[in-house]
């Protein structure tokens, strides 16, 4: 009898166990700005297929937080967790405060997931949504092109951008380019802000909504260290939640890179092929052909200055093909600059301090240019060392010092082409829950797959992210976010 219960103690054990292992985890992909739920589909898609995932993108298509914006942040992380609470609810296997339930969260999602903890912790909570969180791409501590939106700079640049670009052809379409050119390039640059700029980024320069003021760099909703903590600014608070940082490292020219995925993934150029390198490829092109006709017009120009020997009026046509040359030229600089215009945009430049030391020996630094033994070298040598002639112990001592010094650089932060390294990787976290996505712009976090700019086994791309993510499910058994293949 005795051990016929241990039997069906041993059956009921390892039935619990199965049933257990059968029940998959709910995990929420939280998309960011200007977003909606299907930028995760794929590696969703992929996860309910390969892991023992049941996922969900709950603030979908029809359900965004863009309507929430004007209230900030809190407010779209209000809508979010109750969008989260109904798609778990209405998961095949109901968990809405699951112990293993995962949020996923790309750039705004992620800040957004961790609102919802913050929440969730100062009301005392022990049924939560989600515990544990991976952000993607997110600007933690803030995103710094919000600050240039803030205060005009983003507007001032892309003026300059248009204004730059247009003055070459321009100056090359008008009869006196002098007098009309800046009126031309000015109304038009004008038009392209009007019905362009503002349309694309969907309001009007200068002006932002709450949750876009949250995002700034330097905002109290960062940033607050008030007497009461339930209010204190997120970049302050201390989450007992497992948390990942997968951040998004781009390779130079970011910028360019990041508007080729945009265009090649959203607009479906490129025959739908995605590429980073999309308009890289023709920035190059127009810098060349910027640089050809800047030597054009400087060649028209010298040779119209030679012709005036015979022809007077050649001389005429002088200023106005160099200034030609000159607006062609201004045109090349700014695409020269634009990444380095770019990083200071999104804050993502510093300076760093360099020290040397190096031997020092004033005597063959600046006494070489005297005789060896001559008066005139003594005189030298007196002056920067202090020796008097024939004192050749004091020469020896000399020779045989070192000399320190400093110099400050600028230098770009890594970043995946809008948020920096700094704001996207958690400073509270351990280093082996920091995953770096090599080669990955902010647009592409969602979706790697068929990259034509990375080096698949056979040449037809690798899917850096879902790499990333199976490193994820495969972590350690124990570890939070482990995930059993199906």
């Amino acid at each position: 009898m005795k051990i016929i219960k241990n039997i069906i103690l041993f059956l009921s054990i390892v039935s619990c166990a199965i049933s257990l292992k059968a029940q998959d985890r709910n995990s929420a992909w939280v998309h960011g700005l200007f977003e909606d739920g299907d930028i995760w589909q794929a590696y969703d898609d992929i996860f309910r297929i390969e892991r023992e995932m049941n996922g969900t993108r709950p603030v979908g298509t029809n359900v965004d937080y863009n309507n929430f914006l004007g209230n900030g942040i809190e407010a779209a992380a209000n809508n979010a967790a109750g969008d989260i609470t109904t798609a778990f609810a209405t998961n095949p296997i109901p968990s809405v405060n699951s112990s293993r339930n995962l949020g996923i969260g790309h750039s705004l999602g992620g800040i957004v997931l961790r609102e919802i903890d913050q929440d969730e912790t100062n009301s005392g909570t022990t049924n939560r949504r989600v515990n544990g969180i991976i952000t993607v791409g997110s600007p933690n501590y803030g995103a710094g092109i919000m600050n240039s939106i803030a205060n005009g700079n983003a507007n001032l640049v892309i003026q300059n951008g248009c204004q730059s670009l247009a003055a070459g052809p321009s100056s090359s379409l008008l009869p006196y380019p002098i007098l009309f050119n800046g009126i031309a390039t000015n109304q038009l640059c004008d038009l392209f802000m009007d019905d362009v700029i503002e349309n694309m980024l969907g309001f009007p320069q200068g002006w932002l909504t709450t949750a876009h003021t949250d995002l700034q760099l330097t905002s109290s909703y960062f940033n607050d260290v008030p007497s009461n903590p339930n209010d204190i600014g997120l970049s302050h608070f201390n989450s007992s939640l497992p948390r990942i940082s997968v951040w998004g490292n781009e390779n130079s020219p970011t910028h360019w890179r990041l508007a080729s995925s945009f265009l090649t993934m959203d607009a479906g150029l490129n025959n739908d092929v995605h590429s980073d390198d999309f308009v890289v490829h023709r920035v190059n092109q127009a810098m060349g052909f910027y640089h050809l006709m800047h030597q054009y017009y400087t060649a028209v120009g010298i040779f119209s200055i030679g012709l005036g020997f015979t022809n007077p009026y050649s001389w005429l046509a002088v200023p106005s093909n160099f200034y030609r040359a000159s607006q062609w030229r201004r045109g090349y600089n700014w695409l020269y600059h634009s990444e380095t215009t770019w990083n200071a945009l999104t804050i993502c430049q510093g300076t760093y301090t360099l020290t040397y030391t190096i031997a020092d020996n004033p005597v063959q630094n600046y006494c070489n240019g005297y005789m060896f033994g001559t008066q005139q070298w003594w005189n030298c040598v007196s002056h920067q060392c202090g020796c008097v002639p024939y004192d050749y112990t004091c020469l020896t001592n000399c020779t045989s010092g070192t000399r320190t010094y400093s110099e400050t650089v600028m230098v770009n932060h890594p970043s995946d082409g809008l948020v920096c390294s700094y704001s996207q990787i958690l400073d509270d976290i351990p280093q082996n829950n920091i995953y770096m996505a090599e080669g990955v712009n902010h647009r592409d976090e969602t979706d790697t797959r068929d990259m034509q700019n990375q080096a698949g086994p056979n040449g037809q791309g690798a899917d850096v992210m879902r790499d990333i993510f199976n490193d994820l499910w495969n972590r350690p058994l124990g570890d939070f976010f482990k995930t059993e293949p199906r």
